[in-house]
């Protein structure tokens, strides 16, 4: 089943590890976004918090929905938002 992909949008495929993920995203012609967690903290800001925001700070996104959504995302994934990135396990 090929799920309904449109140009120029991101999408997020999740599954277990071992299960082709990678190979199928390949086969679609679409990048992948490497699975080492470090390669993707800046350490440039002081807390997670700050390391979330980022890239909702590149893309514009106002200050009020940037502090809800990287709230409600750290909550998920029960974070803390104070902590330092460099406290981060990486896996």
């Amino acid at each position: 089943m090929r799920p309904d992909l449109i140009p120029g949008t991101i999408t997020q495929v999740i599954g277990p590890s071992g299960e082709g993920l990678t190979r199928w995203a390949r086969s679609l012609g679409y990048p992948v976004v490497s699975q080492d967690a470090l390669a993707h903290v800046t350490y440039l800001r002081a807390s997670v918090a700050e390391e979330v925001a980022f890239g909702l700070e590149q893309r514009g996104v106002p200050r009020a929905e940037m502090h809800a959504r990287v709230t409600r995302m750290l909550e998920l994934v029960d974070l803390d938002a104070d902590a330092s990135p460099a406290a981060l396990s990486g896996g």
